[in-house]
């Protein structure tokens, strides 16, 4: 997902001899389903920039100083990381489990709920990630709807091979009708997010942030047409405002912003 959450969200306490009856979540195929398909109102920009994202935070994980590998094709998005990559005993934990994620407690990384690395079944029903580690490269196909999982999400290890390299590559199948809407996401997410990538095999000049802090306010950045917008992790967020009594406070912080 887009925010790391670092809070229980424990609310209430209630003092009672009777024993509390815990909720659970179904394991049935239609809830993940639910999940995978109807998370985002814009599927293209969700997988472009959960797996985009996912592949940066692979490189500040490893502290690898190295553009990620971005190819877009009229068929195909490839993202190509040069992190550490994921050893076949945790594939599952990753990309199989909902609500957990291993960025939980980073705010200069993207995530906190474990739903970001499924983003692309919300626009395609299977999609390939390959994961060099440990001198071993496994291809797995994460198929949304597996027979083999009576319906639920399943991931599939097609091939291990040998291997010198490190990192993950995520394949995602692109309707060539969407093809420019896919390219000009890439764009705005690299550029604005202060991502180092390779687009097609040219280097995109990104935007550069001071490091102090998790959080970036700007309303320089390009195509957001003046608006002050919020950097958390490598995400924008604009910042809407509704409510009349904190308008003022808007105002004021516009005119600081725009003095920047």
């Amino acid at each position: 997902m887009e925010v790391s959450h670092k809070d229980d969200h424990i609310t209430h306490a209630v003092i009672t001899a009777n024993e509390t009856i815990g909720c659970k979540i179904t394991e049935n195929s239609a809830f993940f389903h639910m999940l995978s398909s109807t998370l985002y109102s814009n599927q293209k920009e969700a997988v472009v920039r959960e797996v985009v994202c996912n592949a940066w935070d692979a490189h500040i994980e490893a502290g690898v100083d190295l553009p990620i590998e971005i190819t877009l094709t009229d068929e195909k998005l490839t993202v190509k990381d040069h992190g550490k990559g994921i050893p076949k005993d945790r594939i599952g934990q990753i990309y199989g489990t909902y609500g957990e994620s291993t960025k939980k407690h980073d705010g200069n990384q993207t995530g906190g709920f474990g739903l970001g690395s499924k983003a692309p079944w919300a626009y395609t029903e299977h999609f390939n990630v390959t994961s060099a580690h440990d001198g071993v490269k496994t291809i797995y196909n994460l198929n949304r709807s597996s027979a083999d999982a009576d319906g639920r999400p399943g991931i599939t290890p097609i091939v291990s091979i040998p291997t010198t390299e490190t990192g993950l590559t995520v394949e995602v199948n692109v309707i060539k009708e969407d093809l420019r809407e896919f390219i000009n996401t890439v764009q705005h997410i690299v550029i604005n997010g202060g991502i180092k990538a390779i687009v097609n095999g040219r280097l995109l000049e990104s935007i550069e942030y001071p490091q102090e802090g998790e959080f970036t306010l700007t309303n320089k950045l390009v195509n957001t047409h003046g608006r002050i917008l919020l950097k958390y992790g490598n995400v924008i967020y604009p910042i809407t405002i509704n409510h009349p009594s904190i308008k003022s406070a808007a105002y004021q912080l516009e005119g600081l912003v725009n003095q920047l």
